[in-house]
Protein backbone atom coordinates (compact mmCIF):
# COMPACT_ATOMS: atom_id res chain seq x y z
CA UNK A 1 0.00 0.00 0.00
CA UNK A 2 1.44 3.23 -1.40
CA UNK A 3 1.38 6.08 1.03
CA UNK A 4 -1.11 7.99 -1.38
CA UNK A 5 -3.59 4.73 -1.07
CA UNK A 6 -3.00 5.43 2.63
CA UNK A 7 -4.07 9.19 2.76
CA UNK A 8 -7.24 8.27 0.37
CA UNK A 9 -8.52 5.87 2.67
CA UNK A 10 -7.95 7.10 5.80
CA UNK A 11 -9.34 11.34 4.56
CA UNK A 12 -12.79 12.28 5.94
CA UNK A 13 -15.34 11.89 3.53
CA UNK A 14 -17.11 15.44 4.32
CA UNK A 15 -15.63 18.06 1.87
CA UNK A 16 -14.23 21.00 2.51
CA UNK A 17 -14.98 24.95 1.64
CA UNK A 18 -13.28 24.11 -1.87
CA UNK A 19 -14.52 20.91 -2.21
CA UNK A 20 -11.20 19.22 -1.40
CA UNK A 21 -11.43 16.44 1.31
CA UNK A 22 -9.57 16.95 4.55
CA UNK A 23 -7.26 14.55 6.23
CA UNK A 24 -7.79 14.06 9.46
CA UNK A 25 -4.78 14.71 11.95
CA UNK A 26 -4.16 11.00 13.16
CA UNK A 27 -4.19 10.48 9.16
CA UNK A 28 -1.66 12.45 8.71
CA UNK A 29 0.70 11.39 11.66
CA UNK A 30 0.41 7.88 10.81
CA UNK A 31 0.92 8.43 7.25
CA UNK A 32 4.32 10.74 8.26
CA UNK A 33 5.12 7.34 10.72
CA UNK A 34 4.73 5.04 7.78
CA UNK A 35 6.75 7.08 5.37
CA UNK A 36 9.56 7.81 7.66
CA UNK A 37 9.55 4.49 8.91
CA UNK A 38 9.14 3.26 5.24
CA UNK A 39 12.47 1.37 4.89
CA UNK A 40 13.19 -0.28 8.40
CA UNK A 41 10.89 -3.15 7.70
CA UNK A 42 12.57 -4.09 4.98
CA UNK A 43 14.30 -7.89 5.08
CA UNK A 44 17.76 -8.15 4.97
CA UNK A 45 19.55 -9.89 1.99
CA UNK A 46 21.24 -13.53 3.06
CA UNK A 47 24.77 -13.41 3.89
CA UNK A 48 27.19 -14.46 1.39
CA UNK A 49 30.42 -15.63 2.35
CA UNK A 50 33.44 -16.02 0.13
CA UNK A 51 35.68 -17.43 3.17
CA UNK A 52 36.25 -16.10 6.65
CA UNK A 53 36.47 -12.13 7.00
CA UNK A 54 39.98 -10.38 7.24
CA UNK A 55 41.01 -7.56 9.65
CA UNK A 56 40.85 -5.04 6.55
CA UNK A 57 37.51 -6.69 5.39
CA UNK A 58 35.91 -5.50 9.11
CA UNK A 59 37.73 -2.34 8.86
CA UNK A 60 35.83 -1.80 5.59
CA UNK A 61 32.52 -2.54 6.98
CA UNK A 62 32.98 -0.68 9.49
CA UNK A 63 34.55 2.42 7.93
CA UNK A 64 31.17 2.30 5.51
CA UNK A 65 29.25 2.78 8.24
CA UNK A 66 27.25 -0.99 8.21
CA UNK A 67 25.44 -1.04 11.42
CA UNK A 68 26.23 -2.97 13.93
CA UNK A 69 23.46 -5.93 14.04
CA UNK A 70 24.08 -6.08 10.01
CA UNK A 71 27.84 -6.51 10.72
CA UNK A 72 27.35 -9.04 13.63
CA UNK A 73 25.02 -11.29 11.32
CA UNK A 74 28.32 -11.28 8.73
CA UNK A 75 30.98 -12.24 11.35
CA UNK A 76 28.40 -14.34 12.56
CA UNK A 77 28.03 -16.34 9.02
CA UNK A 78 31.47 -15.97 7.93
CA UNK A 79 33.55 -16.19 10.61
CA UNK A 80 37.13 -14.16 11.20
CA UNK A 81 40.52 -15.46 9.26
CA UNK A 82 42.82 -13.27 11.52
CA UNK A 83 43.75 -13.86 14.93
CA UNK A 84 42.29 -10.76 17.10
CA UNK A 85 45.20 -9.43 19.18
CA UNK A 86 45.75 -6.29 21.27
CA UNK A 87 46.96 -4.53 18.58
CA UNK A 88 44.30 -5.79 15.86
CA UNK A 89 41.61 -4.52 18.36
CA UNK A 90 42.99 -1.04 18.55
CA UNK A 91 42.93 -0.78 15.16
CA UNK A 92 39.44 -2.26 14.61
CA UNK A 93 38.54 0.39 17.66
CA UNK A 94 40.21 2.83 16.01
CA UNK A 95 38.01 2.68 12.61
CA UNK A 96 34.92 2.07 14.13
CA UNK A 97 34.21 -0.57 15.24
CA UNK A 98 31.78 -1.12 18.45
CA UNK A 99 32.29 -3.19 21.62
CA UNK A 100 29.55 -5.97 20.61
CA UNK A 101 31.10 -6.32 17.27
CA UNK A 102 34.76 -6.46 18.83
CA UNK A 103 32.51 -9.24 21.26
CA UNK A 104 31.75 -11.29 17.88
CA UNK A 105 34.87 -11.29 16.51
CA UNK A 106 36.62 -12.72 19.37
CA UNK A 107 33.75 -15.52 19.62
CA UNK A 108 34.85 -16.39 15.78
CA UNK A 109 38.19 -15.25 15.53
CA UNK A 110 40.64 -18.37 15.47
CA UNK A 111 42.48 -18.86 18.44
CA UNK A 112 46.13 -17.72 19.14
CA UNK A 113 48.21 -20.92 19.05
CA UNK A 114 49.64 -21.58 22.62
CA UNK A 115 53.59 -20.77 23.16
CA UNK A 116 55.53 -23.79 23.66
Amino acid sequence: MTTGNLLGILCISRPSVRGMRRISPRAMALALILFCFRGTARAQAPVQCAGPLSEAAVIKLASAGVPDARLIQIIDACGAGFTLTRESEERLAAAGTSAPVLAALREKAPKPKPKP
